[in-house]
């Protein structure tokens, strides 16, 4: 936090006095929503492994997988049937494989839910 007051000048390239401006009004904020999913973390960071699993299908995989899993959410928000995320997801992933007739056995799903 910066001191409330301050004789000296802002330093050049350094407008303290646009930081206190800022301060204040985040002071009225009580919370920041965001959705961290696709924006912060790589959804497709998946692809490595599943190319591993299936060489040549990897990045298929994550686009089809991915594309389950946002609609799925959508269906059941809109249903109102809420369903976990985890559980939407591995759902996603039993259909995205089953689409592209991929195996997928406890153990390879475990494997990839786990990336």
């Amino acid at each position: 936090m910066l001191p409330a007051t301050s004789s000296a000048p802002d330093p050049p390239g350094f407008p303290i006095s646009l930081f206190r401006r800022i301060e204040e009004l985040l002071k009225a904020v009580k919370c920041l929503v965001f959705d961290a999913y696709g924006t912060l973390f790589d959804v497709h960071s998946v692809t490595i492994a599943a190319d591993r699993i299936f060489p040549g299908q990897g990045s298929e995989l994550s686009k089809a997988w991915r594309a389950r899993q946002l609609k799925y959410t959508w269906l059941r928000s809109l249903m109102n049937r809420y369903e976990d995320f985890w559980k939407v997801t591995e759902s996603a992933l039993v259909a995205a494989c089953s689409a592209m007739k991929l195996p997928l056995d406890a153990a390879t799903r475990g494997e990839l839910m786990e990336v």
